[in-house]
C-alpha cells in the first residue's frame, strides 16, 4: 500500500524535484513502519536507489531552495549546491550584462547615421556623441554594480539557516510569497524548480496523440495538432469539457429560440 500511494504521487502533473524527494522519503518510512524482513529489504533497496539521484547537482540546488527539504542535505552536499547555484548566478549576471549592452547598440548607430547625414552641424553631432559615450560608459559601469563583490553564496547559507517548513506547504506558493525578500535567490528558484522530476507529463502527451491523430484526423496539419495539444493539456486554462459544454448549449440557445 505504501508503494501504491508512492507511485500515484509521483504519476501526478508538474511534480517538482524536491516533491519527489518527500514521496520517496515518505514511502520509505511506511515500508518501514511494517517491520518485516521484506519491508527493511525495501527500505534498504530505496535508500541504495536514491544515492544514485542525490549525486545530481541539480537535484541539490533544488532542496537548498526548498525550506521543507534543505535540512536533508549534508555539509558536502550544500557546499556542491551552492557552487552549483553560483555559477547559474554568474551566468544570468553576464547575461544581463550582454543584453544591456546590446538594448544599447542600435541607439549609437543611430548618432552615427546622424553624424553622417548632418555634417554641417559637427559642433552639435560630436557633442551628442560625447553625451551618448558618457552615457553608455555609466550604463555599464553601474551594470551589476549592485551586486559588485556580492557573493550569492552568502544569502544561500543564510537562506538555508531558517527553520524548515512543514511537508504540506508549496515551495512555490512560498518563493512567489517571498520574492522581493529574497529577490536574487528567487530568480535562482524559478530556473532550478521548473526541472520536471518526471516524465509523466510527456508520456501523456503521447498517449493523448492516439485520440488526437486517428485514421479518421489523419490530414490534420502539425499546428493544428500542436494547439490541440496545448488546449489538452491546459484544462485548468482553457476550461474543463463540462465548461465547454455548457457554453456550446449557451451559445445554441438562442438559434434554438429562433426555430421555435
Amino acid at each position: 500500500m505504501p508503494a501504491k500511494i508512492a507511485t500515484k504521487r509521483l504519476q501526478e502533473e508538474n511534480l517538482l524535484l524536491t516533491d519527489f524527494i518527500v514521496a520517496w522519503k515518505q514511502c520509505m518510512f511506511e515500508i518501514q513502519e511494517v517491520n518485516t524482513s521484506l519491508a527493511k529489504s525495501l527500505v534498504k533497496n530505496m535508500e541504495t536507489r536514491l544515492q544514485t539521484p542525490m549525486e545530481s547537482e541539480v537535484l541539490l540546488a533544488a532542496m537548498l531552495l526548498d525550506l521543507r527539504v534543505c535540512t536533508l542535505l549534508t555539509i558536502e552536499q550544500e557546499e556542491q549546491a551552492i557552487q552549483h547555484l553560483r555559477k547559474l548566478w554568474n551566468k544570468l549576471q553576464s547575461q544581463a550584462k550582454r543584453v544591456a549592452v546590446e538594448s544599447n547598440e542600435p541607439a549609437e548607430s543611430t548618432i552615427n547615421e546622424n553624424e553622417q547625414e548632418n555634417t554641417e552641424n559637427s559642433a552639435s553631432q560630436k557633442l551628442a556623441t560625447l553625451i551618448q559615450q558618457k552615457y553608455l560608459e555609466k550604463h555599464q559601469g553601474q551594470e551589476g554594480h549592485q551586486y559588485a563583490g556580492y557573493d550569492i553564496a552568502i544569502a544561500l547559507r543564510s537562506f538555508s539557516h531558517q527553520p524548515p517548513r512543514s511537508l504540506q506547504s508549496s515551495v512555490l506558493t512560498y518563493w512567489k510569497e517571498d520574492r522581493y525578500k529574497w529577490p536574487e535567490l528567487f530568480s535562482l528558484a524559478m530556473i532550478v524548480l521548473a526541472t520536471p522530476a518526471t516524465q509523466v507529463s510527456v508520456e501523456r502527451l503521447f498517449s493523448a496523440m492516439k485520440f488526437i491523430f486517428s485514421v479518421y484526423r489523419s490530414s490534420l496539419k502539425g499546428n493544428i495538432v500542436d494547439a490541440i495539444l496545448v488546449i489538452r493539456c491546459n484544462k485548468d486554462i482553457f476550461g474543463s469539457n463540462g465548461e465547454a459544454q455548457k457554453n456550446k448549449k449557451l451559445k445554441l440557445a438562442p438559434k434554438q429560440l429562433r426555430d421555435i
